[in-house]
């Protein structure tokens, strides 16, 4: 059934590359309940065929518009849609998500009945797209507060006021007040986005309606989005005020810890023991998260993948934002 609305959502779909995923994430907009929608896809000019199946899909849907985001990053694609859209309210859509199929419809009532709330957005739940056993692993470590702290719109279950959120839908006034995304940031451009709004007094709001976002289908992409997250974290300051919280900076001081906590033990042995427990007590940790998920989707192997892919995670992510760090003031 059909929800009609008298207000008009524009949705900005931001790709590059994406023939894997481009279909079943349109048509998981087309087939929203909530009728009143563009879509607006800024594409930064794929090379695998992606802007050709956006055009077929297209000719039977006329809701679909192509721009072609010569620019190509995520920033520059995401202001391209917002000048173009025509909607009261944005929809900042991801590529890597198939959506509910009442998540407009859910997050436009939460809005009309809270008129103090600038953006609401709902849960990210990884899962593997092809099902192999990496992309298991990869899809639990990401839905894991070990994996990824507090980041509440991978797991939570529960609506509450948050300081950021995955597919934001926004009244479009807050653009036009606030100014649009930064695009000297290649990521968290919307975590930059959403802290200009808690700074001026928005609210921002989360409501426990899952939309599934697919993991990495290989170790090399996992590698280079953690890498890339990491580096984002501290390269993002030299352009921004804030675009990341102290969340983001833990896998940097675990890092630190490690190479810092190495050095020191071979000359100081209370640093030695001290450097040993804590290193105990992240292993420990490790195996109990590993062991937890391990069970949960009664996969033997996925224990010592997991026990792998923890450390992989927090060390790719603390490197990258290391890297950045030590080229901030060259």
């Amino acid at each position: 059934m059909i929800i009609i609305y008298k207000k008009k959502v524009s949705i900005i779909l931001v790709c590059k590359n994406e023939i894997n995923h481009i279909e079943n994430t349109l048509n998981s907009l087309l087939n929203q309940s909530y009728d009143n929608k563009e879509i607006l896809v800024c594409d930064g000019l794929s090379t695998d065929g992606t802007q050709k199946k956006i055009l077929e899909l297209s000719k039977n849907n006329p809701d679909i518009f192509l721009f072609e985001n010569k620019k190509i990053f995520t920033s520059n694609g995401l202001n391209l849609g917002i000048e173009n859209s025509s909607g009261e309210y944005i929809f900042i859509a991801g590529a890597h998500t198939e959506y509910n199929n009442f998540y407009i419809e859910k997050c436009i009532e939460f809005l009309e009945n809270n008129l103090s709330v600038a953006c609401v957005g709902g849960i990210a739940k990884c899962y593997p797209k092809n099902n192999t056993i990496y992309e298991k692993s990869f899809a639990d470590l990401y839905s894991s507060p070990f994996g990824i702290g507090n980041a509440k719109y991978r797991f939570e279950k529960s609506e509450e006021k948050v300081d950021t959120v995955a597919y934001g839908i926004y009244r479009k006034e807050v653009f036009e007040k606030y100014g649009l995304f930064n695009e000297n940031l290649i990521r968290n451009q919307d975590i930059e986005f959403n802290y200009r709004l808690n700074k001026n007094g928005e609210n921002i709001f989360l409501i426990p309606i899952e939309n599934k976002y697919f993991a990495p289908s290989t170790i090399k992409k996992f590698l280079k989005k953690n890498f890339g997250n990491g580096l984002w974290v501290i390269k993002s300051s030299k352009y921004s005020e804030k675009a990341f919280s102290l969340r983001h900076l833990i896998p940097l001081f675990f890092v630190l810890f490690l190479i810092l906590g190495t050095v020191f033990s071979l000359f100081f042995k209370p640093v030695l023991y001290g450097f040993m427990f804590i290193l105990g007590f992240y292993t420990a940790l490790n195996i109990l998260f590993s062991f937890r998920l391990a069970l949960r989707r009664k996969c033997f192997l996925c224990f010592f993948l997991n026990i792998i892919g923890f450390a992989v995670l927090h060390l790719s992510y603390g490197f990258g934002s290391l890297f950045s760090l030590i080229n901030y003031f060259k």
